[in-house]
């Protein structure tokens, strides 16, 4: 077993943290259950707060208040790790490595390349349409989404992809059992929406959840995974439009999202995703450009 030293970091993967260190499986399931509770704790008072406030709140403010308030499981997962396991904040990302803003921001650029041609053929097939853009609005508002996303997508990947699937790997010692258990626990953060309640949604961010699993797995750290994730949000808010998150936007979807009517469209919905995924890749991870997996 590798044990870490003050002279020697621990380039381990993001996920094998906590085995490697020799974490016992008692601390993590006592932890991810005193996590667990706690989490949905400050969600169920945030959404609470927030309800009540929306009454009053006009304009975007309630849309930038939603997305402040997931950061309020930020602290509560670094300090989950600290004091159970001891474990500083940069083992949640990267162990024994540095934060690379780099990989994050090529790994969104590669992403967002499919990305964009999905909502291109989401114009021309007519569910996707241009709004009335309040440019002055858009240009002042547009970089506080983009940041406020940044803090949003970066604690869900600390949490589900960093603290969550350490412990999980503890407790199951298996890659796929993780990303499965995992992405299932991602879905369930996400329901409560009015679209979420759709298979077709779930199905989305599920397959989402286990694409990040792997690519967390395969660089061995999160940051190529954090940009994935902000990349998709913010293209989504600004392309797409969402009716529990009103934002600045350029154009919106025309019309409700709509079910599985058969296997014709999850056999669409699965084709779309394999190729957005295949795309990233081959060309932003089997090329290097994102970055190399951990030796």
């Amino acid at each position: 077993m590798i044990l870490p030293s003050p002279s020697r970091p621990f380039p381990v993967p993001v996920d094998r943290y906590g085995l490697e260190n020799g974490h016992s499986r008692l601390s993590y399931l006592v932890a991810l259950l005193v996590f667990g509770f706690l989490y949905i704790g400050v969600n169920l008072l945030a959404g609470g707060a927030l309800v009540a406030l929306g009454k009053s709140a006009s304009g975007y403010l309630f849309s930038y208040l939603l997305l402040g308030s997931t950061i309020l499981g930020l602290p509560l997962v670094l300090l989950t790790a600290r004091f159970v396991h001891n474990q500083p904040a940069m083992s949640l990302i990267a162990p024994g490595r540095r934060l690379d803003i780099g990989m994050i921001g090529r790994s969104a650029l590669v992403f967002s390349l499919p990305l964009l041609a999905t909502f291109a053929y989401g114009f021309w097939a007519g569910d996707i349409g241009p709004v009335r853009v309040d440019w002055g609005a858009f240009l002042l508002l547009t970089p506080l989404t983009i940041l406020l996303f940044s803090f949003q997508t970066s604690t869900e990947e600390l949490i589900f992809r960093g603290y969550l699937s350490q412990g999980l790997m503890v407790l199951c010692r298996n890659r796929l059992a993780v990303a499965l258990l995992s992405a299932a626990l991602f879905t369930l953060a996400h329901e409560g929406g009015i679209n979420e309640s759709l298979w077709s949604v779930r199905a989305e961010i599920f397959t989402t959840a286990l694409f990040l699993s792997a690519v967390s797995f395969q660089t061995g750290r999160l940051e190529a995974a954090m940009g994935i994730h902000l990349i998709n949000n913010v293209l989504f808010g600004l392309l797409n439009g969402s009716p529990d998150l009103p934002l600045p936007a350029l154009a919106e979807r025309l019309g409700t999202v709509e079910e599985f009517a058969g296997t014709g469209d999850i056999a669409l919905f699965l084709a779309i995703q394999v190729a957005a995924f295949g795309f990233y890749w081959l060309v932003g991870l089997r090329s290097g450009f994102v970055g190399g997996k951990l030796p």
